[in-house]
């Protein structure tokens, strides 16, 4: 993928180019390689008890002519095994619990939560501060000294850009928003990922679905408290592959996930005996 984005004029964002960013961000307890880095601020691992009925679809891939791949994220993506995931110490790891945690006592560092950015403000075609509103507050401007990095997600970032008037002039001045910056594409060309899943019942307590009864769910919060393990600690989603349907194609096309439970996806009520998705 990557690589795609600098062959299409992103210059600097090809796989070699990033690879030693992700290994600088990258604590992995398993791997340390060409791909693979430890001692950076996020964790990842190995799920820390993966139920046997996971253990089992591996071994149907491999069966079924798919071969055992033990790091997706290696130098072979192609295959079924384990997925490797951003937990450490059977807590999940993340942006601000890995960079800002940390840091938040920093003198020249200020964390504001319920505040929402409405807009970046722009004097003279550069980024100059943000316009920001809290709650119970009338909107200020926050200057910025040296630069403004936008990082609000794939919907997030192109909103406030054209709040910002900063996207295609046309776009902009039909809903009213006086047009700062006449920039094609932003708003657009958002792509996202078909998922289609189906369902299958099981015989016996073979995935997490017994552990929604309260019961289940008292004794899941101990063995995670004292142990750190058990359903808490599992991500639901322990395996999976790639595999390729195009058989020209460059990398695989289709991504297999093997969801520990029924009714997993929003809206979709679990099966009666529990089941896999």
């Amino acid at each position: 993928d990557y690589d795609d984005w600098a062959a299409t004029g992103c210059a600097g964002w090809s796989f070699r180019e990033i690879l030693p960013y992700f290994k600088r961000s990258e604590d992995n307890q398993r791997y340390v390689n060409a791909y693979h880095g430890y001692g950076g601020p996020i964790g990842v691992s190995a799920p820390v008890n993966p139920l046997p009925i996971g253990e089992a679809f591996i071994r149907a891939a491999q069966e079924y002519g798919l071969p055992y791949n033990p790091d997706f994220n290696g130098a072979r993506q192609e295959g079924v095994g384990h997925y490797q995931v951003t937990v450490k110490d059977a807590r999940r790891s993340s942006g601000p619990r890995g960079y800002l945690h940390p840091i938040r006592d920093r003198r020249n560092l200020t964390i504001r939560t319920n505040a929402f950015v409405t807009r970046v403000v722009v004097e003279k075609g550069r980024a100059i501060g943000v316009e920001v509103s809290e709650k119970g507050g009338a909107a200020a401007l926050v200057r910025a000294e040296r630069e403004v990095l936008v990082t609000s997600g794939g919907m997030g970032s192109p909103r406030l850009l054209l709040l910002s008037g900063i996207g295609p002039a046309d776009h902009l001045k039909s809903v009213g928003v006086p047009v700062v910056h006449d920039l094609k594409g932003v708003g657009g060309n958002l792509q996202d990922h078909i998922d289609l899943y189906c369902m299958a019942e099981c015989t016996d307590r073979h995935t997490y679905d017994h552990v929604a009864r309260p019961h289940h769910t008292l004794w899941a919060g101990l063995q995670y408290l004292l142990f750190r393990k058990g359903p808490v600690a599992s991500t639901l989603f322990e395996t999976g592959g790639f595999f390729y349907v195009d058989k020209s194609a460059r990398s695989p096309d289709v991504r297999m996930h093997f969801g520990l439970g029924s009714g997993i996806e929003a809206g979709v009520p679990s099966l009666r005996n529990g089941g896999l998705t």
